[in-house]
């Protein structure tokens, strides 16, 4: 079983729906938002890029202007690191923006896997 967290938006490059770290990203960016409201995301991202490999491949062409459509899911037994996406889920819920998560046996052809993640291009 493999998780993934998303807002409604759609991502240009994957015709997917966003992830919460690009959604994030992109609230955090935003100027309405103070200091204090940035260092609870902050934080949980700063965890992620201590715990989680950035994944290699996100494209199934090996060209240069390859689109990346790639899709990042959670493996179901990485717990810790789904108790830290499920804590910026809130995070976001907190700031307006519905998050939805789904959930799949076979998201798509892996692109990249490693034990707490794989990267799909969905079916």
């Amino acid at each position: 079983m493999f998780i993934r967290f998303v807002v409604h938006a759609l991502d240009p490059d994957s015709n997917e729906r966003k992830g919460i770290f690009q959604a994030s990203s992109e609230r955090m960016a935003r100027f309405d938002l103070t200091d204090a409201e940035r260092a609870w995301p902050r934080a949980v991202r700063e965890w992620f890029a201590e715990h989680l490999r950035t994944p290699t491949k996100f494209a199934t062409s090996r060209r240069h202007h390859g689109k990346n459509r790639g899709v990042c899911w959670f493996r179901h037994s990485a717990r810790a690191h789904l108790a830290q996406a499920r804590s910026l889920a809130r995070w976001l819920e907190e700031q307006g923006v519905a998050v939805e998560e789904l959930r799949s046996t076979n998201p798509g052809y892996v692109l990249y896997a490693d034990a707490f993640q794989v990267v799909v291009d969905p079916f």
